[in-house]
């Protein structure tokens, strides 16, 4: 290559090039003809039909959606109302009492863990707000049949666990501390408690006297309270509802009224047995117990009908168990510490 002139070592070079670069340019053409056969041949499957365009805020839409929560609520709201009607159809306050009938509630008893513990609130702590609460029952007690010098009461519920039993033993003691003569009778001959409150032996008492096996001077049981005696049911008898309606059950009563000022009668529930109803005829005032939380609003319905069917005269309901905080304040309600 030395040897060759200079003249045709250049043309050589120029040719060399030349070749390259024409290899090159064909390759690029040839590379561009397959990219252009490939890419007519890819069909898109999606066309833009119109060019997107702004129209402003479509969601969230804030009236909507208030108008949405608004009715969500509401329906709930109402839902729950309808549901509470349904199941929780209890008895809470004198309010809800009150709205149920026109008949006169003649106390509110207030829970109180004393209760709890023994029948006889009254006489052993008498300065809780439970025995002020029956201060003011004693007190409403003298507006019925104020000329009578010997009262009948009758105490009653519509079901059992309303504290029927409770509230005739301190009523009766609470009457007993203002010196007037007191006599509890236990005429639930079902189901008899008053044994088992004044721990008593209960071995004789209305069934005794009934069937003509003892004389009322030997029924009579003295109490722990002063002025307050008891007649217990006696020994239990299967024939408890016939015995209810013998009529030496009047002369009981009668004879009873002439040696006491106040004859409280502790009857069986008048939801469940007859035995009240037949009672009532000789009572001068029928206490309906009522326990707030436990008794149902139709409870009531039961004693209008008692009323209504029976021309029973003087009922009125007794509000038992209520919850503190749903006694208004005032003299009964807040009074003592």
């Amino acid at each position: 290559m030395n040897q060759m002139p200079s003249t045709m070592r250049g043309l050589v070079n120029i040719n060399r090039k030349v070749e390259i670069n024409e290899k090159i340019y064909l390759f690029l053409l040839e590379t561009r003809a397959q990219t252009v056969i490939e890419k007519a041949g890819i069909v898109a499957d999606k066309v833009i039909l119109e060019p997107a365009i702004t129209t402003g805020l479509e969601k969230p839409i804030k009236e909507k959606i208030l108008l949405t929560g608004f009715g969500i609520g509401m329906a709930l709201a109402f839902l729950v109302i309808f549901l509470k009607s349904i199941f929780y159809n209890y008895i809470l306050t004198k309010d809800d009492l009150s709205e149920l009938t026109t008949l006169p509630v003649i106390g509110v008893i207030g829970k109180s863990k004393e209760a709890k513990e023994d029948y006889l609130v009254v006489d052993k702590f008498p300065q809780s707000l439970t025995s002020e609460a029956y201060r003011v029952v004693r007190t409403n007690l003298s507006y019925f049949s104020p000329k009578a010098t010997s009262k009948v009461v009758l105490f009653t519920s519509s079901v059992a666990g309303e504290g029927k039993t409770f509230n005739a033993i301190n009523t009766g003691t609470i009457l007993a501390k203002t010196k007037k003569k007191v006599v509890l009778v236990d005429f639930d001959l079902h189901k008899p408690k008053q044994a088992n409150a004044f721990n008593l032996k209960n071995d004789i008492g209305v069934t005794s006297y009934l069937v003509g096996k003892a004389r009322l001077s030997e029924i009579i049981k003295e109490t722990p309270i002063e002025n307050l005696q008891v007649i217990l049911t006696g020994p239990r008898t299967p024939n408890a509802s016939e015995l209810i309606v013998d009529p030496m059950v009047e002369e009981l009563i009668k004879e009873l009224k002439t040696m006491y000022d106040y004859v409280i009668l502790d009857t069986p529930p008048v939801g469940l047995l007859s035995d009240a109803l037949s009672l009532m005829k000789f009572s001068d005032l029928n206490i309906y117990i009522l326990k707030a939380g436990f008794s149902k609003k139709d409870f009531v319905d039961i004693a209008h009908t008692i009323v209504e069917k029976n021309d029973i005269k003087h009922l009125t309901f007794l509000l038992n168990n209520v919850n503190i905080k749903n006694i208004p304040a005032g003299y009964g309600g807040g009074y003592y510490k």
